[in-house]
């Protein structure tokens, strides 16, 4: 399965307004199910979109948005995989910008060449893209949350210890192989020695002791 590299009509766009979102334009030698992964300003996976593919040119709308929630401000990466059978192959990255509603571009701002961000953190990775899913189109959300709002997970509080605080125990390496255990049994020995040692003295200190 071979295709050229997917572009985008608009690399700079808004989620809301008459010139909202972009057009993705990939052309497939093959028919596929084309998935748009699109990753977030820290590069984590933030939403995909599948759609069925036909040989020749596909134009797939992106609105910017997932299950209704539109993308925050900020740059983007859109990774365009093509899937069939047990097969993905990544055909392209479209970097693009969320702008603010509000905000005017001109023709050059709106199909500006943006750079790939995510380029060093993915170069290498597997493709974010599983074989399975559900057909036909739509879109979902890597997560329940907002797509710019990972969830943070509260450490919760230790009601044990001393004033709340919880101490645990230190932590002890094992010895390997056989000089390892060697050495602990003779500081083992050295440990119980000095442990009589100590009794015999406050014995004696004591007056306790009798020979």
């Amino acid at each position: 399965m071979r295709a050229r590299t997917a572009r985008a009509t608009r690399t700079r766009f808004a989620t809301r307004g008459p010139r909202r979102g972009t057009t993705i334009n990939v052309r497939l030698s093959r028919p596929a199910r084309i998935v748009l992964v699109v990753r977030g300003q820290s590069c984590e996976i933030v939403g995909r979109k599948r759609v069925p593919g036909h040989a020749g040119l596909n134009r797939v709308r992106f609105a910017g948005r997932f299950h209704g929630r539109p993308l925050a401000p900020g740059a983007y990466t859109i990774v365009v995989v093509a899937v069939r059978g047990e097969s993905r192959r990544r055909i392209g990255t479209v970097p693009v910008e969320v702008v603010s509603p509000g905000r005017r571009l001109t023709k050059a701002q709106r199909t500006a060449v943006l750079t790939d961000h995510c380029t060093v953190t993915t170069s290498g990775a597997a493709l974010p893209v599983p074989v399975a899913g559900p057909r036909g189109g739509g879109s979902e959300l890597a997560s329940d949350t907002h797509p710019l709002r990972p969830p943070v997970t509260a450490e919760p509080r230790s009601k044990g210890g001393v004033f709340g605080v919880k101490l645990a125990p230190p932590h002890i390496a094992l010895p390997s192989g056989a000089f390892g255990w060697f050495t602990a049994f003779v500081i083992g020995l050295l440990g119980l020695a000095g442990a009589a040692f100590l009794v015999f003295v406050a014995r004696f200190v004591r007056g306790s002791w009798n020979p």
